[in-house]
């Protein structure tokens, strides 16, 4: 059984609190698709990926990032490029989406 001020520091989640320090540290905000802003990421990736399944070879420079045009880059992550930009083509956001899904459900299951 606690005492009632270990209680009191326990269940406080106020800023400078023990709880409200650990929240801060390790939240995980949840929100709307509609309340995220534009990530440029997920984009590049389907950009690339339909680039490759467009020429057939993989990218040697970086042709999507302005602030780098013509920066060398390996070929890695080509075979996820692939998979978003199929699954785009194919299903729309929903086919990324449901991949992601599927993938971090087979990684617990696993």
């Amino acid at each position: 059984m606690i005492t009632a001020e270990e209680n009191i520091e326990l269940t406080r989640v106020g800023r400078g609190t023990l709880m409200g320090n650990f929240f801060r540290q390790f939240w995980l905000p949840v929100c709307l698709s509609s309340e995220l802003k534009a990530d440029g990421d997920p984009v590049r990736h389907r950009t690339v990926g339909q680039a490759i399944l467009t020429t057939g070879r993989f990218p040697t420079e970086d042709a999507f990032v302005y602030t780098k045009a013509a920066n060398p880059t390996p070929p890695h992550e080509w075979l996820a490029k692939l998979a978003i930009a199929t699954t785009y083509h194919r299903m729309g956001l929903a086919g990324p989406v449901l991949l992601s899904a599927a993938l971090v459900g087979l990684a617990f299951a696993i």
